[in-house]
């Protein structure tokens, strides 16, 4: 009996994360439809379209600065404090970092 409960649990965990890994999923999606949207209302105007980055595995803020030409790590964390929280070291996958000029 305890190992079937076990077992249920398991597979409970393996669906419950299945659906979160869904919903993510959904979430950058709905993101992307949006950045596309701001992006074509923009080219419609005539007006450059704001440089962004999304963050990737081993992405650092001090390596997305450089690639950018930014002379420090700080500018870009300033610029994106409202998405990347009060820890710079806490950039998450799949953040859209806007690049200040």
């Amino acid at each position: 009996m305890a190992e079937k409960m076990s077992n249920l649990k398991k597979a409970l965990k393996e669906q419950t994360d299945k659906v979160n890994a869904a919903r993510d999923s959904k979430a950058k999606l709905a993101g992307l439809d949006d950045k596309l949207k701001t992006a074509t209302a923009a080219m419609r105007k005539g007006a450059p379209s704001p440089k962004t980055h999304t963050v990737a595995s081993g992405d650092t803020l001090s390596g997305i600065a450089k690639q950018y030409g930014l002379d420090d790590w700080k500018v870009l964390y300033e610029a994106n404090k409202e998405t990347i929280g009060d820890n710079p070291n806490a950039i998450r996958i799949g953040q859209e970092l806007k690049i200040p000029k």
